[in-house]
């Protein structure tokens, strides 16, 4: 296709403008010309550009009218590729737009049907008919923004900041105006295309009320290591006592808000912080004045379930056998003896107990301590919410809410969703399977006999699966958006010309519509997958933690990465950092 141009350059710019492409994917030929450092009125070139093979170019039809001394011409653009001519309903419906006289109706069908650039006369002098810029404000149905499309001037003059802002105002956009946005419309001359000018004045909700703990809902649990380097496994701290009638929790009631504007100016309440609810558990009462919650009998306070539940104690002074039967209690349980194999305790509190856990059953809604230990032989299972201390767990299937210490815990299937410790002279883990979420604490790991022994920390499949899931959905939407933003660009060309067909100006504004979602769903899905890789990080960062010694046979799991212990390792901490599992010398 051939262009015209008083300079080369501005031959050449001409039609790398028109299909929309670099002088690196198009060919040039200079049809007609001469020095190109000449110029004058009666100097002029002509340059054929064409796209490479390689290039597929789409470029619609457009055209443009052009007031002269002897008359009103059409300058039409053909289509290029597979891209639409242009119509005669079109070039008919900017004619009347303009208010052009003496039209030459065949001479109007002749310019809808060029192949080539050409300039075709359509009607005689006259004075052309000037339109300043104007702005068209949409608001949509709820009122929470508004959006401004600033049609260009056809002849007239531009809007300014002030003319924006006025057309806003008559339009009833009263509040929430961003003046960057009205600046940057006018300045970068942003013609055509829908810009959000003014978003709603959100409301400030008030702050809800909350609960204020007056006992410790998070006590530190555990034993005491004494100066001899035993451990005493009577003075745990677990236990948090309190008299009838203390307070246990007061009410923090809740805060005002502060109201917003829509963008009409019409009011946006806002929403008072919603009272706290403070749950009345067992044996506790709330106040008359509905402000505090006291405790009804002295005894042990639990947090379970968002409650504070006071439980009384249940003692048996012997042994769990067939003298008592299975036993399931609201609180608190102390066995005086031992637990024989077979039977069962089930306690919504602790469960204490001064013997011998046999092959028995126990599952505490709270804390398990057992005073000698635990000898499974099998059969023997451990459950609780809270923590468990034990002096050894031999045999048993263990699950725990919180820490599980110990001095010895051999060939068990054991697991806590806290860290698991083993004080004492022994200090000992041999045998069997042992998994914590955050840490493993021993003196020694395994045996000489290499022992198989599997240990594992920082292990969340859910999580991984899921930041998969999410990654997934970020590429998809990326490369979407990639794709309607480059929809948009050619649109927007076309918008510069001074004229947008209705259709043309529907497509745009669903495009401008998805592009906000996507951006939104983009926003939204990579703050979820920072959170989701900073839980992982944090559980993979799972340590394994030996004061003597780690005996081969011994295999250590953190997070994704496996280790085969296949030589003795004394005073270590394994850890996992860059993929790999490493060792580095014990810490406290």
């Amino acid at each position: 296709m051939l262009f015209r141009g008083k300079t080369l350059r501005e031959a050449v710019g001409k039609g790398l403008e028109h299909f929309g492409i670099t002088h690196e994917t198009a060919e040039v030929n200079l049809v007609k010309g001469v020095d190109p450092d000449r110029t004058g009125d009666d100097i002029e070139f002509i340059v054929e550009v064409t796209p490479n093979n390689d290039v597929q170019v789409d470029v619609d039809g457009n055209f443009k009218l052009l007031y002269l001394e002897d008359g009103v011409y059409i300058e039409v653009n053909p289509p290029v590729g597979r891209g639409e001519g242009v119509r005669v309903e079109d070039i008919e419906e900017k004619l009347a737009y303009k208010r052009v006289e003496g039209i030459d109706p065949e001479a109007v069908k002749r310019a809808a049907g060029v192949k080539e650039r050409e300039r075709i006369k359509i009607a005689p002098y006259q004075q052309e008919v000037k339109y300043p810029a104007s702005l068209e404000v949409e608001i949509p149905a709820d009122n929470s923004e508004a959006y401004a499309v600033m049609i260009p001037p056809d002849g007239g003059d531009p809007l300014n900041e002030d003319d924006v802002v006025k057309a806003l105002n008559e339009n009833g956009v009263v509040a929430g105006i961003d003046k960057d946005a009205v600046r940057d419309l006018v300045t970068k001359n942003i013609y055509g295309i829908p810009v959000k000018v003014a978003k709603a004045i959100p409301p400030q909700n008030g702050e809800n009320g909350y609960i204020e703990y007056k006992v410790d809902i998070k006590k530190e649990k555990g034993p005491i290591i004494q100066e001899d380097g035993t451990v005493n496994f009577y003075e745990l701290g677990i236990i948090e006592n309190v008299r009838k009638g203390q307070v246990l929790a007061r009410i923090v009631p809740p805060t005002e808000g502060k109201d917003g504007q829509d963008v009409r100016g019409n009011v946006l309440k806002a929403k008072p912080g919603v009272p706290a609810r403070l749950l009345k558990g067992k044996n506790t009462e709330v106040t008359d004045d509905k402000t505090a919650l006291v405790a009804l009998v002295d005894g042990h306070v639990s947090f379970t379930g968002g409650k504070l539940n006071v439980y009384p104690v249940y003692e048996v002074r012997g042994n769990v056998d067939n003298s008592t039967g299975n036993i399931n209690f609201v609180g608190k349980v102390v066995v005086k003896g031992n637990v024989l194999t077979g039977f069962e305790i089930k306690a919504e509190g602790d469960i204490e107990v001064e013997g011998v856990v046999e092959g028995a059953k126990l599952e505490a809604g709270g804390n398990i301590l057992l005073k000698r230990g635990a000898q499974g032989s099998g059969r023997g299972v451990l459950i609780c919410q809270g923590s468990l201390v034990s002096r050894f767990i031999e045999n048993c299937t263990v699950e725990a809410g919180g820490d599980i210490i110990a001095d010895a815990i051999m060939h068990c299937n054991i697991s806590s969703k806290s860290s698991i410790e083993l004080k004492g002279r022994k200090g000992l883990l041999v045998g069997g399977n042992t998994a914590a979420r955050n840490e493993i604490r021993a003196q020694t790991i395994g045996s000489p006999m290499a022992t198989t022994t599997i240990i594992e920390v920082g292990v969340d499949p859910d999580l991984r699966k899921n930041m998969n899931l999410i990654a997934k959905k970020l590429e998809k939407e990326k490369k979407s958006l990639e794709q309607v933003d480059l929809n948009i660009g050619l649109i927007a060309k076309v918008a510069k010309q001074g004229y947008l067909p209705e259709s043309k100006k529907m497509l745009l504004k669903k495009c401008v519509d998805i592009k906000a979602q996507l951006e939104e769903n983009i926003k939204q899905h990579k703050t979820l997958l920072e959170d989701m890789k900073e839980q992982f990080n944090a559980i993979s960062k799972g340590r394994v933690k030996v004061k003597n010694v780690v005996y081969p046979g011994t295999v250590i799991t953190i997070g994704p990465s496996t280790y085969h212990v296949k030589d003795p390792v004394k005073f270590a901490t394994f850890h996992r950092t860059g993929g790999d599992i490493r060792i580095g010398s014990f810490d406290e």
